[in-house]
């Protein structure tokens, strides 16, 4: 009986203490149950802390809060004690990593994008370039590359400009050490994934360019990289780049850049080249009618022989992507007699003059078939633009028996609608 007594005292005592201690341990904060951590506030102070151990200690313990310390790091980066500073900013880099990479990690795993899930600059770039598998891919590798760049993207085009300019400074100065032989700069090299960053953001027209950023993101598609990635053979990636490049013509850009874009669109068949080739035809149809005034005749015939090439690719991407609106805008080429290409083929003399493209073009916009039209090397299809070969001719009297034709179709054309247009009258 005493033996039976003693039993149950001892359990009551074991299970008072047991609750005692377990009410005691469920009374300290979340944070500090885990490895008796402190408050944040406390911690971020400690990084100052004289002692190493308490320094190395809080830095850690902040690590394990994650983004739940930014707040109060965020202002430590400012603090006037330069250890507090220094690891305030480690702290910062390490959680927003860890916060990036389990972002992107839920963004992979949302193949199809039915949980929704978002990235810095997602919004933009689905609605421009596309939300496919293929899109999503570059759209990662963007993410991967300029986390930073994205996001300055995401907050505002001012903090875009500044993240563009900063980024553009230090991939021109490791070009420059690059070109004189030296080894680039630890981070510096761009990746597939930076250009294409670069390349989205500097294309939105809400982002001022610099001219040193602009000469920098206009060399990118030139890249080995970029030229593989926007190959006919490089589907299915090949039309989100071709959307990232054509979203870069089409914005407004100075001048001096026109014959890039020009390229560019004609090089990889950009719709986006038709402004920039409007935007010439108009310059050069104006330039056209000044130059009848004799004192800047000389100046205008030099600066219309350098930029020959910028009105035969405008022609060459009006009749691709144009409409029957523009033929007015390719009339005053009709009689530009400025040669762009003179050689020869199959041991045959071969010469395409402005004229001839913007003859080939009238034909093509006015839904006919230059080949009937005396262009005997023409195949253009959907997917094949004019070149100087299609529309070149032998000699003079094959460009001048062209025209001809097309006079008289235009003089055809012109009498069968006044024919309709006339009132029919009865014989009585």
């Amino acid at each position: 009986m005493h033996c039976r007594l003693h039993g149950r005292a001892w359990f009551f005592v074991l299970t008072t203490l047991l609750g005692a201690g377990l009410a005691a341990i469920f009374a300290i904060s979340p944070s500090a149950a885990c490895a008796g951590e402190a408050d944040v506030k406390t911690l971020v102070a400690q990084l100052g802390d004289e002692a190493f151990s308490i320094r190395e200690s809080a830095t850690n313990q902040l690590i394990r809060q994650g983004t739940a310390a930014k707040t109060e790091l965020l202002l430590a980066v400012k603090d006037p004690d330069a250890e507090v500073r220094s690891r305030a900013r480690q702290v910062l880099d390490r959680i927003v990593a860890a916060e990036r990479k389990r972002q992107l990690q839920a963004f992979r795993d949302d193949i199809d994008g039915k949980d929704g899930v978002t990235l810095p600059g997602w919004s933009v770039f689905k609605k421009t370039i596309g939300e496919d598998p293929t899109a999503r891919q570059l759209f990662v590798k963007m993410q991967e590359a300029e986390p930073d760049l994205m996001e300055a993207f995401e907050k505002s085009p001012k903090e875009a400009t500044e993240a563009l300019d900063q980024k553009t400074r230090v991939a021109a100065a490791n070009l420059k050490r690059e070109r004189a032989g030296l080894p680039a700069t630890r981070g510096a090299t761009l990746t597939m994934g930076s250009m294409l960053a670069m390349l989205f953001v500097g294309g939105d027209p809400a982002v001022r360019l610099s001219d040193e950023a602009t000469d920098l993101v206009v060399t990118l598609p030139r890249s080995t990289e970029f030229r593989a990635a926007i190959a006919p053979s490089a589907s299915p990636q090949r039309e989100p780049c071709q959307r990232l490049l054509g979203r870069w013509v089409a914005r407004e850009s100075p001048d001096k850049y026109l014959t890039d874009n020009l390229a560019f669109a004609v090089g990889y068949d950009l719709k986006e080249g038709i402004g920039p080739a409007r935007r010439v035809l108009k310059q050069q149809a104006a330039v056209g009618i000044q130059a009848t005034q004799p004192a800047i005749a000389r100046t205008v015939r030099v600066l219309d022989q350098q930029n020959s090439f910028t009105k035969f690719w405008s022609l060459v991407l009006v009749a691709r992507f144009g409409a029957k609106d523009d033929l007015e805008l390719i009339k005053p080429f009709l009689t530009d007699a400025q040669v762009y290409l003179d050689g020869a083929s199959n041991n045959q003399p071969m010469q395409a003059q402005i004229r001839d493209a913007a003859l080939a073009a009238t034909v093509q916009l006015s839904g006919q078939n230059p080949k009937e039209f005396g262009f005997e090397r023409f195949q253009a299809t959907d997917r094949v633009q004019l070149n100087a070969v299609m529309i070149a001719f032998r000699n003079e009297k094959e460009r001048s028996a062209a025209f001809d034709k097309w006079q008289a179709w235009q003089n055809g054309q012109k009498q069968a609608a006044r024919e309709k247009a006339e009132p029919k009258t009865s014989i009585e």
